[in-house]
């Protein structure tokens, strides 16, 4: 199966959510599928640039979240509720997440950089 090709399907719907008009994508992919709830006031303040090496960085992921990934990268704004849907076992797994709350500026010097228990690893080391 293709693993780098999502289908994107607006579905017309809209809701407020963390107060911002969100309208819904529906995803379909051979692993995946679900749906984006997408504000316009909320662009991804990622170029076409950014966008393909955001698609390369995918590759490592398993088939079902590189296509989620890929998904809010086409989607073209920030996700601010997310549906998966992916065949993990014979009973499938639904995740959802939801924004409850969005603010603008600079990033909490708190919240930015590495966590103080972070490590490098060297690629095919073992931790």
């Amino acid at each position: 199966p293709n693993l780098t090709k999502v289908e994107l399907r607006p579905t017309g719907r809209s809701e407020t959510i963390a107060g911002y008009q969100a309208r819904e994508i529906e995803f379909t992919g051979s692993a995946a599928k679900g749906a984006l709830w997408i504000s316009d006031a909320l662009p991804l303040p990622l170029g076409e640039k950014e966008i393909e090496a955001y698609r390369r960085s995918t590759a490592g992921m398993n088939a079902a979240s590189m296509q989620f990934a890929l998904a809010m990268a086409e989607a073209g704004g920030i996700p601010l509720r997310t549906v998966l849907t992916a065949s993990l076992n014979p009973n499938g797994q639904t995740v959802t997440n939801e924004v409850t709350d969005v603010r603008r500026g600079p990033l909490p010097a708190e919240l930015a950089g590495a966590p103080d228990d972070f490590a490098r690893l060297t690629p095919g080391a073992t931790p």
